[in-house]
């Protein structure tokens, strides 16, 4: 481009649509991928930590009462 500030004689392929979009395309990529490894490795460190999966006792007496202390649902 030229030092004046005129973009006029900047190379239009550096501008074009098409770069522009695949650069976001490549971006939301990385940030998908980024996500799922960062997701899948919470997801085992709390597997080893805590489990997850609630004890059998909690579902059979049911997880409102054993997480919260009330019923949800009055029947």
């Amino acid at each position: 481009c030229a030092k004046d500030g005129d973009i006029s004689t900047c190379d239009t392929a550096v501008y074009s649509l098409a770069t522009q979009v695949m650069s976001q395309v490549k971006a939301v990529g990385v940030t998908i991928i980024w996500s799922a490894i960062a997701s899948a490795i919470v997801f085992f460190v709390i597997k080893l930590i805590i489990g997850l999966k609630a004890a059998p006792e909690s579902e059979e007496e049911g997880l409102d009462i054993s997480e919260h202390g009330e019923r949800a649902y009055h029947s």
